[in-house]
């Protein structure tokens, strides 16, 4: 099965990031999310099968992050 892919340009990416953050004060904004909702999707390189694929969570990859 083929899944469709959205493709987008740099130039596309810098005028969005142009257009989202703007200033509207000088505090800051802070998102609020639950640290154990889904994140991303880690997939095997399949070489004994199928590909599989664990989901990590917001939590999971702060935690891989500080580690590096």
């Amino acid at each position: 099965m083929i899944w469709p892919v959205r493709m987008v340009s740099w130039s596309w990416l810098l005028e969005m990031k142009a257009d989202f953050i703007k200033p509207q004060d000088n505090s800051m904004h802070y998102l609020e999310f639950n640290p154990d909702v889904d994140a991303t999707i880690f997939y095997t390189s399949c070489t004994t099968g199928r590909p599989k694929g664990t989901i990590g969570t917001h939590r999971n990859t702060v935690i891989v992050a500080f580690a590096s």
